[in-house]
This record gives C-alpha cells, structure tokens and sequence, in this order.
C-alpha cells in the first residue's frame, strides 16, 4: 500500500522506516473512528484542494497532539499494534517542543493565495 503524497512528508520527518509508514497508513484508511478518519482526509483534501495550506494542516489540523491522540484511537480501535503506536508517538515526541509545537516543519510551507 501506497501512503498519500501528503503523510509521506511526515514519515520523513517522524524518521519512520517504510515499514511502519506503510503501517500507519494502512491503519487510517481501515480507521471507522471518528478522529483518525477526519485526520486522514484532511490529508487527502490538502492533496487536491487549492486554498488548503501547509500552514493550516501543521499548525491546526495535524498539531503533535492531534497526531498523538489518532495513534490512541487507532490502538484503541484495534488497528494498529501498541508496539508499532509506540515507536511513532516516541518519534513524535522527539520532534515535539516543550510548547507542544513541531521543532520544525514536516511540509513545504505554503500561504494563501
């Protein structure tokens, strides 16, 4: 399975192997949960939707935290390992600020035109 062009940039970032890239990946498009399946197609329509910015999807809609507590529901829900959620979350932490900010940006900066 591929993962979307969007999620690739933060794998890199995360420093996830394709393994476990494939594997988040693969855990969202399986998601019924509420949160993970909103994540996942913020996602997407950044892919293919013209005024969705980089700025709006880093800084709103995939925040360490939001991206942390997606990794909890799709445990929760059974559709990723615990192991696997918690190489990823480590990863996230890592790359986290003591403000709950990215030390830096997983995507090419985009603005509003």
């Amino acid at each position: 399975m591929r993962v979307a062009k969007s999620f690739a940039p933060f794998c890199r970032y995360w420093r996830l192997s394709e393994q476990q890239a494939k594997q988040f990946w693969g855990a969202l498009v399986r998601a019924h949960y509420s949160r993970p399946s909103m994540w996942r197609q913020h996602l997407l329509l950044y892919e293919v939707t013209p005024w969705h910015t980089s700025w709006h999807l880093i800084d709103e809609i995939s925040t360490p935290a939001v991206v942390l507590e997606v990794l909890e529901d799709l445990v929760h829900e059974g559709r990723l390992a615990p192991h696997v959620a918690r190489h990823i979350e480590t990863a996230i932490l890592e790359r986290t600020d003591r403000d709950g900010r990215w030390r830096a940006t997983p995507l090419p900066l985009t603005t509003r035109e």
